[in-house]
């Protein structure tokens, strides 16, 4: 029984170095471009998770990298489209 769970760990383990390590890049790549994502507030992760994950979802590809400014964009997509 602990042998399998190892051999489950391994994977795991590995799999949140490369995560790990690929954010890091990401992080240091926006540095170098003059890109740098502001963080969503922890009160609003804390208070309203879900909602706060889809503006988070929303601020990636629309390649919104202020907070300030991804709030009102989000509120406009959902009075304007319903929120889709």
């Amino acid at each position: 029984m602990t042998r399998d769970r190892m051999y489950a760990a391994a994977p795991v383990m590995l799999l949140a170095m490369v995560e790990a390590g690929r954010s890091v890049l990401l992080r240091r790549a926006g540095l170098a471009a003059g890109i740098v994502r502001d963080r969503i507030p922890i009160g609003r992760w804390l208070l309203s998770p879900w909602r706060t994950w889809l503006l988070w979802r929303r601020m990636v590809p629309w390649q919104i990298a202020d907070y300030h400014d991804a709030f009102p964009a989000a509120r406009l997509n959902e009075w304007c489209c319903g929120g889709v």
